[in-house]
């Protein structure tokens, strides 16, 4: 089983490149993260955004998605 963390950033209104004008721009928006499972036998993919990427939240995600359904990551 892969589980990966993507960190993104949050973007309020239109940005720069369509505009052309920095000024203004949303800083201390925060940051939003992407956390993806996917097993390596069957292929199947699990995605979750949630607060932060710390271990602690990315084990409840997948603890969670295991109780949920316990056919879904084979042991």
């Amino acid at each position: 089983m892969r589980i990966d963390i993507k960190k993104f950033g949050k973007i309020r209104g239109i940005g720069h490149r369509i505009t052309g004008n920095r000024r203004g721009s949303g800083h201390g928006l925060g940051w939003e993260y992407l956390h993806v499972c996917v097993d390596d036998a069957t292929r199947l993919a699990y995605a979750e955004v949630l607060p932060d990427e710390k271990g602690a939240t990315a084990r409840t995600s997948t603890t969670s998605r295991r109780s949920d359904s316990e056919e879904w990551i084979p042991r």
